[in-house]
């Protein structure tokens, strides 16, 4: 395999984990619990900043999960 290869699948595949991991959603409730009340918004962190920055998202942090997850803008 090609070097540069390697690294456009090592970024695809840590652009898909951080999605799974922060969950996106477009309607302002936590997608783990279905909390409406109780999220905040939160500084993007700074991986998400760099690798994500051709998405308009935004990130929130629910308070009765404790779990953050972003919203993709409409």
């Amino acid at each position: 395999m090609n070097p540069s290869t390697i690294s456009v699948l090592f970024l695809a595949g840590l652009v898909i984990g951080l999605l799974l991991f922060y969950r996106p959603t477009r309607r302002h409730q936590c997608p783990y619990c279905g909390e409406a009340v109780s999220i905040d918004r939160i500084a993007r962190p700074l991986w998400v900043k760099m690798l994500m920055f051709f998405l308009p998202t935004k990130s929130f942090k629910c308070f009765a999960c404790m779990k953050p997850f972003l919203m993709i803008k409409k």
